[in-house]
């Protein structure tokens, strides 16, 4: 039976049986999707939310994880280090993340506070109250780089009511957490709360070159919250901290012994791995016969390093009863520094120093006057950022032995955007809302990029580069309210991403230089709905882009031997999907959930000199849009029932299944993925109402999953193998 026939029973059984057996209700979920609080199944967008009971259970533990719950998300690891991920939604994706020019296609959110670099953006979920991802355009009220949707980050606030929670686990490959968190009145109005973590994982992955272990993840998380309220004011200080050392991310040597030449497009079935699954041979230090020493840049062996910090202070002011006033002000620093070897065996290696700093300011004006409310507001950022970049090619067949060191590179950047926008809504009649927003955004970006060959007496290269965009978006919404537990709702919103600039040279820098903006205008069409009682929920959304000048990464295959990595403008696409997300409750102790996508994506016009053109003359495939699968889906389960023996007064276990169909990789059409699934499962035992003990298992099934890779590098990356953890949670 296929997986698709299987997800088609489970849905017919939940409506066939609901109605008669089920009598406890799916909670109601509260989300800030359109920037104020309103119940999850009253507006008028696609989000998925998870709040703190969700992310335990669902072993949300990083932000990657949400890929396994969130219809038409991709967020692979990056080809650098375990806590940079490559990120996809609805077709539009990001897969240098490393670079400091690099911009997400969705807007990442913590707090409130815009974190613009993707270079430690798999976010560690400590103490984390809710998550909400917003599908679709979301440029009118959230803003720059939002053109496929957002996700917020939301962490607990300290209020009137003291909390203590502490939790301590263990599991394989030498797996170790430790994390707590404070919180609660401090008198005069104020709340404090103070959060942390420490996660450690060593023994996946093991380097025969020198006999050890190299996937090493030694995590470290804190966030101090200060709140004060009154009757009309609230302030929030928030500061974080996240800071990780790790061994880099082992990349696996592939190659397709089927087509030694790389001249046709090879799928996961074709890929053989020489040393094993697992398994890499990245010798330590200089490389055995380079006579040229490694750049000042390189350290003794592949690793990475990130420390990001987040501050952001949030005030709101009650004017009245009808209008709030809401400024947010964040600053974030990065520090980040990576060390990689691409191919798996030694062959191309990787350095990368990176330093930014960003601050922003928002302001807001929120008015509520009975069928009219809006909003209103304007932002501001400025972010400087540098990097060093450096590549060495241990004895290469171009150069001959002894040859290494290829390039240095430089890059500064800065970005100042500002931008105008509001959002108005009219309730025309109890049932029907109408509602319209506008955005005026202007992006200004300079690049310096200096450029220095180390294999061949060729001069270096300084050039400027400056790009500066405006443009000016809008969202319209019809929303219809069927019934209490029914609304329908359709929207035209536009997305826009800025001109940017590719900054990876390996032999020259003939690559580096801007791109042009990416415009996209999606129709969405969406029913949420509670059914029997509030037992069966529906939530599904039709989307429909028109994608122009697409941004899409790319590798130059004409000439393999001086490999070029440009950001391009790939052409114009058009992406559609539906999404669901259906929930039940299918006794009072048995929670049932199937969520995922269909999509489709093409390309409707090509630049003649992009990559995906390409594909038609190297490969002789058409080209398609990458990762955007034909369906992916998550189905699975949660039981609780008493348990009245010994120390134990209750017992929850849970399964979800993941599973996505077949995928180009990238731009260049070279690698289909065919497609992978996942088995996760959790059991919890309630020792008393403070006490818990649980037990979670990621890909139980221990498959080696590949997700992405070049084979001109020789490097793929695979998702983390078995993952069992035993943990004791207080609560208090």
């Amino acid at each position: 039976m296929t997986s698709i026939k299987q997800a088609r029973l489970f849905v017919t059984g939940l409506i066939i049986l609901l109605p008669f057996t089920a009598s406890a209700v799916l909670p109601e979920i509260t989300v800030t999707a359109d920037r104020t609080e309103e119940s999850l199944q009253a507006v008028p967008v696609a989000v998925s939310a998870f709040g703190m009971e969700d992310i335990q259970n669902a072993q949300i533990d990083t932000a990657q994880d949400l890929q396994r719950l969130v219809p038409s998300l991709n967020m692979f690891n990056n080809i650098t280090t375990p806590t940079n991920l490559s990120p996809s939604l609805r077709g539009g994706l990001q897969q240098d993340a490393s670079i400091v020019t690099a911009e997400s296609p969705f807007g990442i959110y913590v707090d409130g506070v815009y974190v613009g670099r993707l270079n430690a953006n798999n976010v560690t979920l400590s103490d984390i109250e809710r998550v909400e991802v917003l599908r679709g355009p979301q440029g009118t009220l959230y803003g720059r780089n939002t053109g496929y949707g957002a996700i917020k980050f939301i962490s607990r606030t300290p209020n009137d009511e003291f909390w203590f929670d502490a939790s301590i686990g263990a599991g394989n490959d030498n797996q170790f957490l430790l994390k707590s968190s404070i919180g609660g009145p401090i008198g005069g109005g104020w709340a404090a709360s103070l959060a942390a973590q420490s996660s450690y994982k060593k023994g996946q992955y093991f380097n025969i070159a020198e006999n050890t272990a190299v996937d090493k993840r030694d995590d470290k998380a804190a966030r101090g919250k200060l709140n004060y309220s009154s009757d009309n004011f609230q302030a929030t200080l928030s500061v974080s901290i996240a800071d990780s050392e790790n061994d880099a991310m082992p990349l696996v040597n592939g190659v397709t012994l089927n087509d030694p030449d790389g001249l046709s497009q090879f799928t996961t079935e074709d890929l053989s791995f020489p040393i094993g699954e697992f398994l890499v041979s990245s010798p330590f230090g200089q490389p055995v016969g380079q006579v040229a020493p490694l750049p000042a840049l390189y350290r003794d062996k592949p690793q990475g390093s990130s420390e990001q910090s987040i501050t952001g202070l949030t005030l709101e002011w009650d004017l009245n009863d009808s209008l709030i006033v809401k400024s947010i002000t964040g600053y974030v620093a990065l520090d980040f520094f990576a060390q990689t070897d691409f191919s798996g065996v030694g062959a191309i290696q990787f350095a990368s120093d990176v330093d930014s700093d960003q601050f922003s300011q928002e302001l807001l004006l929120i008015g509520d006057f009975g069928p009219i409310n809006f909003t209103v507001g304007a932002y501001y950022l400025e972010e400087d950022s540098t990097q060093a970049l450096a590549f060495n090619w241990p004895n290469n067949p171009i150069f001959g032995p002894g040859s290494g060191p290829l390039s240095q590179s430089f890059i500064d950047t800065s970005t100042d955007s500002q931008a105008l926008f509001g959002d108005i809504g009219w309730q025309v009649t109890d049932a029907l809302k109408l509602s319209a927003g506008a955005r005026w955004t202007e992006d200004d970006k300079t690049m310096n990029f200096d450029y220095l060959a180390l294999y061949a007496p060729i001069p270096g290269s300084s050039n400027q580069y400056n790009v500066k965009d405006d443009d000016v978006l809008t969202r319209f919404v019809v929303e219809y309210t069927v019934s209490e537990d029914m609304m329908i709702y359709g929207s035209r919103a536009e997305g826009f991403k800025g001109s940017g600039f590719s900054a990876i040279a390996l032999f020259s820098a003939d690559g580096v230089g801007a791109y042009d903006p990416e415009e996209n205008v999606t129709w969405e069409a969406g029913l949420k709905a509670d059914w029997f009682d509030n037992t069966l929920r529906t939530n599904l959304a039709y989307f429909y882009s028109e994608i122009d000048e697409i941004q899409q990464n790319a590798t130059d295959l004409s000439n393999p031997a001086q490999l070029e990595f440009p950001v391009q403008n790939s052409g114009d696409a058009e992406i559609k999907g539906l999404e669901f997300e259906i929930s039940a409750v299918l006794w009072d102790n048995l929670d049932l959930f199937l969520v995922g996508s269909l999509m489709d994506g093409k390309f409707t016009r090509l630049n003649a000199d992009s990559a995906a053109a390409a594909a038609r003359t190297l490969l002789g495939v058409e080209p398609t849009t990458p990762q955007t699968p034909d369906y992916s889906y998550s189905i699975g389960f949660d039981y609780t029932f008493p348990c009245s023996r010994g120390a134990c007064e209750g017992v929850s276990f849970g399964a979800n299944y993941y599973k996505t169909d077949d995928y180009v990789t990238a731009a260049t059409n070279e690698f289909r993925n065919s497609g992978w699934d996942q088995v996760n499962a959790h059991i919890n035992v309630d020792v008393d109402e403070n006490w818990q003990l649980a037990l979670t298992g990621k890909n139980l099934a221990d498959d080696f999953i590949v997700v992405s890779g070049s084979r001109a590098l020789g490097g793929f990356v695979s998702l983390p193998g078995r993952e069992v953890m035993l943990m004791l949670n207080y609560r208090h």
